[in-house]
């Protein structure tokens, strides 16, 4: 069972990865995606220092979000 807990952080660790890349190559939306995956996975397995990750990454990119709205917004004007 040992091998199967370490290729899931191993996997989390991926995704999570992916998604800050994502983030930072301005593709918000879809950098929200392997944080869900990484949050359902930790969750599946009680995995909390994926968990973990998967929320701060889902949080950064919900502000991310937020900022290019409100920025879209004041180019309206």
């Amino acid at each position: 069972m040992g091998a199967v807990w370490r290729l899931l952080v191993v996997r989390a660790r991926a995704l999570w990865g992916l998604g800050v890349v994502m983030l930072l190559q301005g593709e918000h939306e879809r950098a929200a995606r392997p944080g869900i995956r990484c949050l359902e996975d930790a969750t599946r397995f009680d995995r909390a220092e994926q968990r973990l990750a998967a929320v701060y990454l889902l949080g950064i990119t919900t502000d991310f979000l937020a900022a290019s709205a409100a920025a879209e917004g004041a180019d309206a004007y």
